[in-house]
């Protein structure tokens, strides 16, 4: 709650100077790189599974202002870690990175001469983040769900087992175990997005994403 209300007191603040518009049309669309899979993020090459985020907006009427635009930040509210952080502060009017939103994205303006800032633009909120249609969808025998407070995974089928995989949000393996234990203590990873692979003893895999 005193997260909220910080939040909503700091837009209320900045939206009290009208004289510096803020940026309109703000729009926001993520890719998401299955494991193994390639492709490129931000200009980069990247490997699944991964999520590439892309934001746009287009410059704010300026007319009514004296002041001069400098340049925007980009804002993240994380409903993973409840905290607000600037992804970027750019002059141009996109952006794309390799990460997982999972909370509410906007951008504001800032100026000199007079130095201000402005309100946010539209706000998006991102509260799902689906692995794919198709992954989504599968009908394998295996599945995971995820005790937040033991922080635990729980396994059920495990007897074709043959290994667990876990992948954080920039594809990065955390953990892997080769077992047909039915849970998985996961304290020690922080929190965030994971992709839990299990790998079956005929090397097919099952995939289901969790939120630590």
């Amino acid at each position: 709650m005193k997260a909220v209300l910080g939040f909503l007191l700091t837009i209320i603040s900045i939206s009290a100077f009208p004289q510096f518009p803020e940026p309109i049309g703000f729009d926001f669309i993520y890719h998401y790189f299955m494991i193994f899979e390639g492709g490129n993020c931000a200009g980069q090459p990247v490997v699944g599974p991964t999520y590439c985020s892309q934001f746009s907006w287009s410059a704010p009427d300026t007319s009514s202002t004296s002041a001069t635009l400098e340049y925007y930040e980009l804002h993240y509210y994380s409903y993973v870690t409840m905290d607000t952080v600037i992804l970027t502060t750019t002059t141009e009017m996109s952006f794309a990175m390799e990460i997982a939103i999972i909370g509410e994205v906007w951008v504001t303006a800032t100026y000199v001469d007079p130095d201000g800032g402005s309100g946010p633009s539209n706000i998006i909120i991102n509260n799902s983040l689906p692995i794919s249609v198709e992954e989504s969808q599968s009908q394998k025998p295996l599945s995971v769900s995820y005790d937040n407070v033991s922080q635990e995974l729980f396994i059920t089928n495990t007897n074709a087992l043959d290994r667990v995989n876990i992948y954080d949000d920039q594809g990065r393996l955390m953990i892997s175990e080769g077992s047909s234990k039915d849970k998985l203590n996961i304290a020690d990873l922080v929190k965030g997005i994971y992709v839990i692979e299990l790998v079956l003893n005929n090397n097919e895999t099952v995939r289901q994403k969790i939120i630590k």
